[in-house]
């Protein structure tokens, strides 16, 4: 069964297209380079919702995610989004370890 991390930002930054651009451009590579990681995915909230963003990283199971959170990279990937983008979002940054559960369609 897969794994996946979720990062959940709550809130918003003082400059939503400038702290995209700086996440995109700089942290999601850093978070690429975690051991194990088979993808990203970025959702970005619409219509004013509580979430402005929720960051997807996808495992191929769980003891491959918690060698990722667990990595020296982690700690790259943590002070990168404590020291460069934190100070711009205001709001909360939640984060959930998850198993996957595919559905298919029946019948």
């Amino acid at each position: 069964m897969s794994a996946a991390y979720l990062v959940v930002y709550t809130g918003r930054p003082k400059d939503p297209e400038a702290f995209l651009a700086d996440y995109m451009e700089r942290h999601v590579p850093l978070v690429w380079q975690l051991p194990e990681i088979r993808g990203i995915e970025l959702h970005v909230g619409t219509d004013d919702g509580d979430i402005f963003l929720m960051t997807r990283l996808l495992f191929d199971n769980l003891d491959h995610l918690r060698t990722a959170i667990t990595s020296d990279q982690r700690r790259v990937t943590r002070r990168d989004l404590e020291e460069n983008l934190l100070p711009s979002f205001e709001g909360t940054v939640s984060h959930q370890v998850t198993e996957v559960r595919v559905m298919e369609p029946s019948g």
